[in-house]
């Protein structure tokens, strides 16, 4: 009998013992996600800076998204390479998205960008062309076409508006 009660309490002690293992296993891995998120974010901004800091180096991005500017040919080439490196950057945040390490927040407010910019009719011809050659994601092309299809079509600003330097 004696021989029941200690197996009985050795049985207790080990589910007990499962318990809080298994309750440690689940904060270790809560605090593994916000730590991988949090690098993520840090990433997606990195992202964004490189490109704010390109739009420095190639200043006619803007004006020629906004039909103020003719390109030359060595323009062009560092626009398209410009285009490239965004939306690659955007289908990189779509495809983290999707696999759950950022939320729908902010991947809407990554996501924004690209309507801004795929709307205008010089990047809007960019953006078919390479999307429908399959250049991008499995899906993600799909996804930025109907976000686009249902986008309302862009604000006519002009370039002081765009910038912010008039209302």
């Amino acid at each position: 009998m004696k021989l029941k009660k200690i197996s009985a309490l050795a049985e207790l002690i080990s589910a007990i013992a499962i318990v809080v293992t298994l309750a440690y296993l689940a904060l270790e891995t809560h605090q593994n996600t916000i730590a991988v998120q949090a690098t993520i974010r840090q990433s997606m901004l990195a992202e964004d800076r490189e490109l704010v800091f390109k739009q420095m180096d190639y200043p006619f991005v803007a004006p020629w998204l906004y039909g103020s500017r003719q390109l030359t040919d060595v323009e062009k080439t560092q626009l398209a390479s410009w285009l490239i490196v965004f939306i690659r950057g955007r289908e990189n945040q779509w495809l983290q998205y999707r696999a759950g390490v950022i939320d729908e927040i902010t991947w809407e407010s990554y996501r924004y960008p690209l309507r801004d910019i795929l709307l205008r009719e010089p990047a809007k011809t960019f953006w078919r062309t390479h999307s429908s050659r399959g250049e991008f994601a499995h899906g993600f092309g799909e996804d930025v076409d109907q976000f686009l299809a249902d986008a309302p079509a862009p604000a006519d600003l002009s370039f002081d508006q765009l910038i912010g330097f008039s209302e």
